[in-house]
């Protein structure tokens, strides 16, 4: 067998029947949804609580998600810092990577239980209400006996309202796709993702590969891990459904996170305000320049675009790290270092550029004299970063040697800006960047804050400077690690914070004159940058951009006949499918199914995109695929031949065209009619999903 993992079958007695394509002519109803994916099928459930009947509920049912889940993560903060310094402004900031720890959590006990917890809707549900039950539980105790930090007067609360009124407005601005599309988007590596995040839905233990096969992860799996856990509280229930929640906590955790880094730089609200700016909303000059550089043009403003990526979250764990790290050290706390480190070794499970970023980051951290000892801030910075990260890197070295390394995957070129290029597209962060960098500079030795900024300045820089490298010293394989276009923004994160800083002092400036003149500068300084910076930003986020699909949206939306809801009636179940080549993509992605055969366009070998470079030695090929595949979808074999090739891959259902479903290949079977943008299928179905 050749399917993701070996599994029991619960077989239909064999039977004959006609055919037609119309619903009422098929003999056998579709199999019930597998146990533990959700409950009935698409369109059973109540209209708030189903699949979204357009986009503009997808946003508002994900906007609501969203906000539980965040009041999730600011318990788990809360009950953590309880006996800290840190005040609810700064809680509020790490609340999205108290949820992405939650969801590592989570992750581990999916692995050690072969894959049970995100396979399952009320397990899931039911260990994160008993969380948030005890979270709350401790904190109403804790406020009872008058137990941990109370923030007495305005000024913390003043900062609450400051930071949610920021976040509102880049929700609003970065959010705004969640509300008008669905499916955010259905190109570049978004399907692929999906589908990834999917098969833990299913009950993969970790995400592995889109085609049959025992294929070892090659992934960063906390991207994953995060947008099931969504899932499962999503209405919906679809991996496409909870990427509309990430795309609203990913830029609300990223301006909530700056935000919390500039008021600890300097314990002032104006850096605060001025870094949720300049890292979260405001971006470069419009300029003219390709589609994939507007997605990504060397700012880390656009980590906020529609869809996200894993490694746009990564960026925003980095900023939660050096917020921690400011802390940490600013007040001398170990315990705080150790959090940072936590946090950095979540992001190297989500992303590479920014992990290792922040990785030298927190070595040279340790290295310079600080109000803890270099030992200690060795140990707290690096070791639960290191061995976090070592839960995926290990074995993926193991599979590494076994599997004689990697090969490249990458197609497409890299993009590549010139000096003036990019000062453009940092907009109005360089002028404030170049300043506050003079400005403060002097303070570097004696301020914590000026000194973690300029220590990402340099981390950034030479990883940057390095990346040019390594697929010279690693090989090809290693290509897309090496393309600077992924640096950039990071680099260009530490001249936000010093355009954060510059900022501050030239309202300091103008206050000290005249309390007035400060009000003034604050404003003339948010009509300047705002004025040149929002224009890229708004031109990207409510611009059409994306690939969006008929048939996706209409199985998103509810639609039972689409062929999509009837290859899956519900989310989950462990399945192993044949399709068309036009339905391989979005199927794979809807469903997270292992196919017979994936193929991802322009690529004429390594078709799924296997990392891996012996793993064809292990599993067939791509020839065998491409044959094996046509003749389960065409039937035009006889019957012994077909169920022979469906043994051999292990196929529980297979989509046909209409046109293709009165071969007798498919008599034995149970069949049911879908329909798709272009034409209409039949789905046979060997086996249920289970």
């Amino acid at each position: 067998m050749l399917s993701g993992r070996p599994r029991e079958r619960l077989r239909y007695h064999p039977t004959n029947s006609g055919l037609g394509v119309r619903r009422d002519a098929c003999s056998h109803p579709a199999p019930a949804p597998p146990p533990g994916s959700g409950g009935p099928g698409i369109g059973a459930s109540s209209p708030v609580f189903g699949p979204p009947s357009s986009p503009f509920v997808a946003g508002v049912q994900a906007s609501v998600v969203a906000v539980l889940l965040l009041a999730l993560g600011y318990l788990i903060v809360d009950a953590l810092a309880w006996r800290s310094e840190l005040g609810v402004v700064f809680r509020l900031g790490m609340a999205f990577p108290a949820v992405a720890g939650y969801a590592f959590v989570l992750m581990l006990l999916h692995m050690a239980t072969g894959g049970a917890v995100f396979s399952n809707v009320w397990l899931t549900r039911g260990i994160t209400a008993a969380v948030a039950a005890g979270l709350l539980g401790w904190k109403a105790a804790r406020v009872a006996l008058g137990l941990g930090r109370r923030d007495r007067g305005n000024g913390e609360w003043r900062g609450v309202m400051v930071m949610l009124v920021l976040t509102l407005a880049g929700v609003a601005l970065w959010g705004s796709r969640a509300f008008r599309v669905l499916p955010l988007d259905l190109g570049g590596d978004t399907p692929s993702n999906m589908g990834l995040a999917s098969q833990l839905l299913n009950g993969e233990t970790t995400p592995s590969a889109s085609i049959t096969g025992q294929i070892p992860n090659f992934y960063p799996w906390l991207y994953h891990a995060t947008i099931a856990l969504f899932a499962r509280f999503t209405p919906g229930g679809r991996a496409y459904d909870a990427i509309d929640v990430m795309q609203i906590l990913q830029p609300a955790g990223a301006i909530m996170a700056l935000f919390a880094l500039g008021r600890e730089m300097t314990r002032r609200w104006e850096t605060g305000v001025a870094a949720a700016v300049f890292g979260g909303m405001a971006g470069g000059f419009r300029l003219r320049f390709s589609s994939d550089l507007a997605r990504r043009p060397y700012n880390v403003v656009m980590a906020n675009l529609s869809p996200p990526y894993p490694g746009d979250v990564t960026i925003v764990l980095l900023v939660a790290f050096l917020a921690l790290a400011t802390a940490g050290l600013v007040r001398g706390r170990v315990r705080i270092l150790v959090w940072a480190g936590v946090v950095l070794g979540l992001a190297g499970l989500t992303g590479a550029e920014a992990f290792f970023v922040g990785l030298l980051a927190a070595a040279l951290l340790a290295v310079v004299p600080g109000p803890v000892s270099r030992p200690r801030a060795a140990a707290a910075l690096l070791l639960p970063a290191v061995a976090i990260y070592g839960i995926w890197v290990v074995p993926l070295v193991v599979s590494y040697l076994r599997l004689g390394g990697f090969v490249n995957i990458t197609r497409t070129g890299p993009v590549n800006l010139g000096p003036v290029g990019i000062l453009a597209v940092w907009g109005m962060a360089t002028p404030f960047g170049a300043y506050g960098f003079v400005r403060w500079l002097p303070r570097v030795t004696t301020d914590i804050g000026v000194r973690v900024a300029m220590v990402l300045l340099a981390a950034a820089a030479a990883i940057l400077v390095l990346s040019g490298a390594l697929p010279g010293a690693l090989g090809s394989a290693f290509l897309a690690l090496g393309r600077r276009h992924r640096y950039w923004p990071l680099l260009e994160l530490a001249v936000a914070l010093f355009a954060a800083l510059g900022v501050t002092d030239l309202i300091s400036l103008a206050r000290r004159r005249r309390p007035a003149f400060g009000v003034v500068a604050s404003v003339a300084i948010a009509a300047l940058v705002l004025g040149f910076g929002l224009r890229l930003p708004l031109k990207t986020a409510f611009g059409p951009g994306g690939h969006r699909g008929a048939g996706v949206s209409a199985a998103l939306e509810g639609d039972p006949d689409n062929v999509l809801n009837v290859l899956a009636p519900s989310a989950g179940g462990d399945c192993t499918a044949a399709l068309p080549n036009e339905l391989q993509i979005p199927g794979f992605a809807y469903t997270g199914y292992r196919l017979v055969l994936y193929r991802w366009p322009a690529y004429s070998s390594n078709l799924a995109r296997i990392r891996w470079r012996d793993i064809y030695q292990r599993v067939p090929g791509d020839k065998e695929r491409v044959s094996a595949n046509r003749v389960l979808v065409s039937g035009k074999t006889d019957p012994e031949n077909w169920a022979a090739v469906a043994r051999r891959f292990g196929v529980d259902v297979v989509v046909v065209p209409a046109n293709n479903a009165l071969s007798p290949d498919f008599d034995p079977y149970p069949r049911e009619p879908g329909s798709g943008p272009r034409r209409d299928y039949v789905v046979v179905r060997l086996h249920p999903c289970g």
